[in-house]
């Protein structure tokens, strides 16, 4: 076997048969000296440890050192490594809270940037208005978009952010920031509107140097919006369509304007759909443009026309009944009597031959009367006949006839005075005044009324007008529109004695009293009351009874005898009812898109003090997909300047009252619907800006009335702070109708201080940071 050596004879020594030699190893392994309690050996004799070689001694020493050094230098990398990560999220705290600080910061600039921007005192204010100033008012370099204006906020600026940095940042932190209002575009309306974005920076820095510093910057969206509308802001009543109820004494309009360094409010008021009549068969669209007719209450007007008398007063007929009827129902009378020789040589014989009374007279009282004594010819009778005959009948060639003309020209006494509609037709009575029925002095005027019915029923309806001019008639109001005032004009040629010199007796009549109709003026014959006799007492032109309905309502504080018909407009001329408050047509200028009007509510409605306050934020656009109305009856404030336009549906309103009356303002906009006031039980008060008033298309037959936008008195009566623009008003339209409306023309609305509001997108588009700087 391997290792095991051949056996060997020993020197001299023999081998028998049967011997057994000694088997040896073959390496000699010394014994050790050290006695083991055990046994070195595997069982059997084999060695539990080889003996190791001279050469391989040491070897494991050196692993073990390499182990213990591998040992070491990882146990330094993990040190290492351990120092880096602590050192890391220092560092990462570090950022966090650089970064929670330079966010609170952006937040504290943003609040305070929209809180400060409606004021135009404050930096803020005072920034972006600089792109609104005339071009030559601007600084250099910033006459066109681009437009720029920069705020700055030092640490005193950003308190909350400071407190919030020396907290999480130690002593010594500090955190500041700038705003930049970036403007890229205007719009092409006037007034114009800018559109950019807004840059804000904050910067916050620990007290150990740049290495602990972060800069924060985002941008959002931002619209600057001039909120004015240069034309119907300047009316305190924009009205589009004819009303015939405007007169109606029940239901009263009262209007105070504003006056400010001669500047006035306007009123329109339209005849858009006047109704056809035989007067106007094709209504407004003929070639005759329909009048506008305000019936002054001479009583409750008088501060109107106080220079033409003291008040109410009578008229001086010889017949005592006819004096004492007239007493207070006439606002100004001739005084003495014209004598009607006065204007002699002013009318043709023929004039008198056609004046029926005068005619009647010389054939019933005289020709009639003589006749029986036509045959006897020692009679005045006989005399009258032979001249009657002589004529041939003919009032124009008897002697007769003229000798009665001469004596009435020197006899007669013409009389006249002025009153109004609701002293010949009394309020709630369907029967004319006893001045006017209860004698003949004053009937002329009865004519009128009897044509009208047939000619135009809208001339027969009246009343008292509205108070345009405020409740003490003294605050003026130009008036647009083809308006007249109107009165009415009582004429009479007074009775008297005359005694006519025939040649064989004097003789004796009395001559009644003539009314003297009223005659229209497109009457083929001509007679004696419409003829013209030039101007008596720089009034009068014609004799007759009339309505005076030819005078411009602006006669009584810009002493203007002809009506404006259509708005006054700088550099165009437009028919009133085509005019619309407008948008930029690519809708620019809006500051938010609402599709349904519970979106709009749910964005804009605040909870202050258990109370719901409206939020008002530029131009808001509501779509209005689903046609509800607007309800605004839960709000009883609200706060800012804005305009909201609802495309579709109408608008309930109860009282709606400005939270800041320096500062906020709000104008709401009906495209689709109409306005609806209730103030449960208490007059409405609404401070704001209502306009209603739907969109004419081309076509011929235009809009149909019963589409017509307007407001409804649901609650009784209202006040409305701003101005009111629709296309139609009645009074007594709605579940109670209104008694009174009272409209209010807002001076802050008419001649704003500052009309600028800034909307600030709650969207970022950028979001950057720096760390370290």
């Amino acid at each position: 076997m391997k290792g095991i050596s051949p056996p060997a004879h020993p020197a001299g020594g023999t081998s028998g048969i049967g011997h057994q030699p000694k088997r040896e190893t073959a390496v000699s392994r010394p014994q050790p000296s050290r006695q083991s309690p055990t046994s070195d050996v595997w069982p059997g004799g084999r060695p539990l440890l080889a003996e190791v070689p001279g050469n391989r001694r040491g070897a494991l020493l050196y692993i073990l050192l390499a182990l213990l050094f591998c040992g070491a230098i990882f146990a330094a990398a993990l040190f290492e490594f351990h120092l880096g990560a602590v050192d890391q999220l220092a560092r990462t705290i570090d950022q966090s809270r650089l970064a929670a600080t330079a966010q609170a910061g952006l937040q504290e600039m943003l609040a305070r940037l929209r809180e400060r921007a409606a004021d135009p005192g404050s930096a803020t204010g005072a920034a972006w208005r600089q792109a609104f100033r005339p071009a030559d008012q601007r600084p250099a370099g910033r006459l066109a978009p681009p437009l720029t204006g920069d705020q700055d906020f030092p640490t005193t600026a950003l308190p909350h952010a400071n407190a919030l940095a020396r907290l999480n940042l130690g002593p010594g932190a500090r955190a500041e920031g700038t705003a930049r209002f970036v403007f890229l575009h205007k719009t092409a309306t006037l007034p114009f509107s800018l559109g950019g974005y807004l840059e804000l920076t904050c910067r916050v820095a620990a007290a150990r140097g740049a290495a602990r510093a972060l800069t924060l910057r985002e941008r959002r969206e931002i619209r600057a919006v001039d909120l004015r509308d240069l034309f119907f802001d300047k009316y305190a009543l924009y009205l589009k369509s004819f009303c015939p109820r405007l007169n109606d004494p029940d239901h009263r309009i009262v209007i105070e304007g504003v006056v400010r360094d001669d500047v006035h409010s306007r009123v329109y008021l339209g005849n858009r759909f006047y109704p056809p009549v035989p007067e106007f068969p094709q209504g407004e669209r003929g070639g005759a443009n329909p009048p506008v007719l305000l019936d002054l209450d001479f009583l409750a007007d008088h501060a109107l026309i106080e220079n033409l008398g003291p008040g109410p007063t009578g008229m001086a007929p010889r017949d005592a009944q006819a004096a004492r009827l007239s007493q207070g129902q006439v606002f100004l009378a001739r005084s003495p009597a014209l004598p009607f020789k006065a204007l002699k040589g002013r009318h043709p014989l023929r004039d008198f031959a056609l004046l029926p009374a005068l005619a009647g007279f010389y054939r019933q009282v005289i020709v009639d009367k003589a006749r029986p004594f036509s045959a006897s010819p020692d009679t005045v009778g006989y005399e009258v006949m032979q001249d009657f005959q002589r004529s041939g009948g003919d009032p124009e060639v008897s002697q007769v006839f003229r000798l009665l003309v001469d004596h009435c020209i020197e006899g007669w006494q013409y009389h006249y005075g002025y009153t109004d509609y609701q002293h010949i037709r009394p309020p709630h009575s369907d029967r004319l005044s006893p001045f006017i029925a209860e004698v003949p002095h004053f009937a002329g005027i009865q004519k009128y009324f009897l044509d009208q019915a047939t000619r135009n029923l809208h001339r027969v309806a009246g009343g008292a007008m509205p108070l345009l001019f405020g409740p003490g008639r003294d605050i003026p109001v130009y008036v647009e529109g083809n308006v007249f005032l109107r009165f009415f004009k009582v004429a009479f040629l007074d009775e008297f004695s005359l005694t006519l010199p025939f040649k064989r007796a004097a003789t004796t009549l009395r001559f009644p009293v003539i009314p003297l109709p009223c005659i229209p003026p497109d009457d083929p014959q001509v007679f004696l009351p419409n003829r013209n006799v030039g101007v008596i007492d720089g009034i009068e032109e014609v004799l007759m009874s009339r309505a005076v309905d030819h005078l411009s309502v602006n006669t009584f504080f810009f002493d203007e005898t002809d009506p404006c018909p259509t708005p006054r407009q700088e550099g165009a001329t437009a028919d009133g009812a085509s005019l619309f408050p407008l948008l930029d047509p690519g809708l620019h200028s809006v500051s938010h898109f609402y599709a349904t009007v519970g979106e709009f509510l749910e964005a804009r409605t605040r909870r202050l003090g258990g109370e719901s306050r409206l939020s008002l934020d530029g131009i808001m656009v509501i779509h209005g997909i689903d046609g509800a109305p607007l309800d605004l009856t839960r709000f009883r404030t609200f706060t800012g300047q804005g305009i909201i336009v609802l495309q579709r549906g109408g608008c309930h309103l109860a009282s709606l009252r400005k939270t800041d009356p320096r500062r906020d303002r709000l104008k709401i906009q009906l495209l689709g619907g109409s306005f609806s006031l209730d103030g449960r039980g208490e007059p409405c008060h609404i401070e704001a800006s209502l306009a209603a008033t739907a969109f004419v298309p081309p076509d011929p037959a235009g809009l149909p009335r019963d589409q017509q936008l307007t407001i409804l008195f649901d609650g009784g009566d209202a006040e409305i702070l701003g101005n009111l623009v629709v296309d139609d008003l009645d009074l007594a339209r709605g579940r109670t109708g209104a008694r009174i409306l009272r409209l209010v023309h807002d001076p802050d609305l008419f001649l704003p201080d500052d009309p600028y509001r800034l909307s600030i997108s709650p969207v970022r588009t950028l979001y950057a940071a720096d760390a370290g700087g």
